[in-house]
């Protein structure tokens, strides 16, 4: 079994590593190849952008061949998966992939002009995650065939708000400021999945950003400010650590 994941914090990373197989990091692939990929299952976990799939997962699925005769999609969320699996599907059968199984898990939602992470953390035990994860585990092992998709509204909704996805995409870098503090420590350049930091003396950001936060995120020296966050803490998965970021990013 082969595993493709884009994680900026690591949720989708745990997901990965729980469910097993090969691991392969998609801004990876996409930076260094190869494109071919045959295995009796293959699956792609991802988070949840603005109800729809992100942009970089989308690159994926249009620049990779993916041979396999059951193919899976997870999504991960925090508020709401709204259209976000059927947009997948979409995506997935205009590039000759047809998915099996679907389905969708609650986890920390990093946004953070929509959430403070204090509020999301202190909330994790309510979101039986572990368990989550479990059943999705046993349903890829069991090649189980179910598709956990959504209703004409949100399909046509996420549809909409992934428009706007690609749209924002050249504006997106304006949000973050640095503070005096930082240490130029290269961090956030190491993170970006686009490769839209350069840091000399400071980050400077490019105009393909796509709103990860894995600069804000794992900052070490937590110097990264986003316009209109709720708050200044920050979240990284407690299972995965920031080298793993890094090694998957970089």
């Amino acid at each position: 079994m082969k595993v493709f994941y884009f994680t900026s914090t690591g949720n989708c990373l745990e997901v990965a590593k729980k469910i097993g197989g090969e691991l392969y990091s998609i801004p990876q692939v996409l930076k260094d190849g190869p494109f071919e990929f045959e295995d009796e299952q293959i699956g792609i976990i991802f988070p949840t952008y603005l109800g729809s799939t992100p942009t970089i997962v989308v690159e994926f699925m249009e620049k990779v061949k993916l041979k396999t005769n059951y193919f899976f999609g997870i999504s991960t969320y925090g508020l709401s998966v709204m259209g976000a699996l059927d947009h997948f599907q979409k995506i997935a059968r205009k590039n000759g992939l047809e998915p099996q199984y679907l389905n969708q898990i609650l986890m920390v939602d990093n946004s953070l002009i929509l959430f403070d992470m204090n509020s999301q953390v202190a909330n994790i035990g309510k979101k039986n995650i572990n368990g989550a994860i479990d059943k999705v585990s046993q349903d890829v092992q069991n090649k189980k065939e179910a598709l956990n998709t959504s209703n004409f509204l949100m399909k046509n909704l996420s549809n909409v708000l992934y428009r706007f996805q690609v749209q924002r995409q050249k504006s997106n870098h304006k949000q973050f400021t640095v503070e005096s503090h930082c240490t130029s420590c290269k961090t956030c350049e190491k993170v970006c999945p686009v490769n839209n930091i350069v840091v000399s003396k400071i980050p400077e950001y490019s105009e393909h950003c796509i709103s990860c936060y894995a600069c804000a995120h794992n900052c070490p020296v937590n110097a990264i400010r986003v316009k209109g966050e709720k708050s200044k803490s920050r979240f990284r998965n407690s299972t995965v650590s920031l080298s793993e970021i890094v090694d998957a990013n970089r």
